[in-house]
């Protein structure tokens, strides 16, 4: 019987790759990682690093694609709260999250983005656009449930901005680890924002135009 000649394969040292430059980038910045240490804060070749990806834009473009705005930490889907309020509370909860995660390393790639179109498309399609498309979920169910009288695409990539935005500028201007803005208090200021732009609520049906304050 002949024996397998070399090691085994390592099922798991893509993630492990993509993890290191997760982890790397966010505490030295995207310039000032190289392969090299990707690989070596791995444990493994510089070989086997570059047989799964070219160049460090490469790695680094696998890595943003891992990034999830809108799911659980389990991974699965964000659903239906029964109310505006709590759908926009979940999905606030699910970025901060993010960028309590991960969010040096989004703020240095859309920082390096400004210079590669490619790069720029890869957040807007991992990152942006998702984001767009759960908040038009969010705003479709609030008008079938009757709490907003109307709403549109431009409404949604609007509301996207904002959060996302929002969660952005304050991992952004975080000097040390703080407290994000309570989700659920964002979540009522920009429900009763929504109620007051796109009409008033069909008669009969619950108001989201409540105080911003618990």
């Amino acid at each position: 019987m002949s024996r397998p000649m070399g090691r085994p394969v390592d099922t798991t040292l893509e993630a492990r790759f993509l993890q290191a430059t997760v982890e790397l980038i966010s505490t030295h910045g995207y310039r000032a990682v190289s392969m090299a240490a990707i690989a070596k804060h791995v444990g493994a070749s510089t070989a086997s690093l570059y047989r799964r990806w070219p160049s460090k834009r490469d790695l680094v473009l696998a890595a943003a694609r891992t990034f999830s705005p809108v799911n659980n930490d389990d991974g699965s889907d964000l659903g239906d709260t029964g109310s505006l309020v709590g759908d926009l509370t979940a999905e606030i909860e699910c970025l901060q999250e993010l960028m309590a995660q991960v969010g040096p390393v989004i703020l240095g790639l859309l920082a390096e983005a400004q210079h590669d179109p490619e790069l720029l498309g890869v957040l807007d399609e991992v990152l942006l656009q998702p984001t767009r498309d759960v908040l038009a979920e969010i705003l479709d169910r609030a008008v079938t449930r009757g709490e907003l009288a109307g709403a549109d695409q431009p409404q949604a990539d609007a509301l996207a901005d904002m959060v996302l935005g929002g969660c952005l500028l304050h991992r952004a201007t975080s000097l040390s680890p703080r407290a994000p803005r309570p989700a659920r208090q964002w979540a009522l200021g920009l429900a009763g924002t929504l109620t007051v732009t796109s009409g008033a609520a069909t008669q009969g049906a619950p108001s989201t135009a409540t105080s911003t304050v618990d």
